[in-house]
């Protein structure tokens, strides 16, 4: 009986262990299937952000470019001036004239039924106000529709690389359809000159943070992703020398648009006029590329996600 006693307590150890070492490693699958899903669950919330975030920035890019609509003067700003800039732009901390980063991009157009203008006579100095003629498309004394705060380019569209600015609307005298700028310009503009609405995407990496920024030219900078390791824009020109008319550029050979480096955005030729001068390469670019990569969320996902907008903007074509 004491034999028999100890050997149903031995069958009884050894069972349990075996029930406790399936138990452990069921256990572990639970916890690797829980961290499985929360993974998917994490990657997918990303890939949907992300999905978000590129779609905008697409239609920016789509957008670049497009100009006044109606009146004298009208068709797309890369006739005089680059409406997509690898720096940041506007009011607040601006890159200097002149500068190329890879991980930044400003976006210029005129939204379509906007108000825009061009000025019925020269401007006195760069402090005066702009006289606007709406004709044929606003009345006299409405001033076009412009408002305190909005903010507007003005420009010369007579020639390439022509004097340009964005400006912050400050006043507005309807009776005489005077725009007042909130600061004076750099720039006397002369009758015939546009003044449109326009809208300013920079789109920029903050690398301390790890999230990309969109500012909007004025006051607002605010993150639209976190968790971003990495972005790159990639500016593809026509390598051809006479893609512009008047201005004279390096053969890159061949026909198709083709990479450009930073140095080849600031090398010249230099256009425009000080304090908005730019480099005559950006006035040839035909496509743009931004490749952004985020780093997953949860410790158990082994890949970063990445995608690249890849645009040709209708407004930055050849003529």
């Amino acid at each position: 009986m004491t034999n028999h006693r100890g050997s149903v307590l031995l069958e009884v150890l050894v069972a349990a262990a075996v029930a406790c070492a399936t138990c452990a490693v069921l256990f572990q699958f639970a916890v690797a299937a829980q961290a499985a899903v929360a993974a998917q669950g994490d990657a997918a919330d990303q890939q949907q952000r992300l999905r978000v975030v590129t779609e905008a920035v697409r239609h920016d890019l789509m957008m670049a470019g497009a100009g006044p609509s109606r009146g004298a003067g009208d068709g797309p700003l890369i006739r005089v001036l680059p409406p997509v800039v690898p720096a940041r732009i506007g009011i607040v901390s601006p890159d200097p004239e002149l500068t190329a980063r890879g991980d930044r991009l400003s976006i210029v157009y005129v939204p379509e039924a906007h108000a825009q203008a061009l000025l019925r006579s020269a401007m006195a100095t760069a402090a005066s106000p702009l006289a606007i003629d709406g004709s044929p498309v606003c009345a006299a004394g409405t001033s076009c529709g412009f408002a305190v705060g909005d903010r507007a380019i003005v420009y010369e569209p007579s020639r390439e690389g022509g004097p340009h600015e964005l400006l912050t609307i400050g006043a507005v005298d309807a009776i005489r359809d005077l725009l007042i700028p909130a600061v004076p310009l750099s720039h006397a503009y002369g009758a015939g000159a546009r003044v449109a609405i326009v809208t300013v995407r920079v789109y920029h990496f903050d690398a301390i943070n790890r999230r990309l920024m969109m500012y909007d030219g004025d006051r607002s900078d605010v993150p639209l992703i976190d968790r971003v390791v990495n972005m790159r824009v990639t500016y593809l020109a026509d390598p051809r020398p006479d893609a512009l008319l008047s201005i004279p550029l390096a053969d890159l050979g061949g026909t198709v648009p083709r990479a450009l480096s930073l140095a080849q955005l600031v090398d010249g030729p230099v256009a425009g006029e000080a304090p908005n001068r730019f480099d005559a390469d950006l006035l040839r670019l035909r496509r743009v590329q931004i490749t952004l990569t985020l780093q997953n969320e949860s410790a158990a996902a082994v890949h970063d996600l990445t995608a690249t907008v890849d645009v040709a903007p209708p407004n930055m074509g050849p003529r």
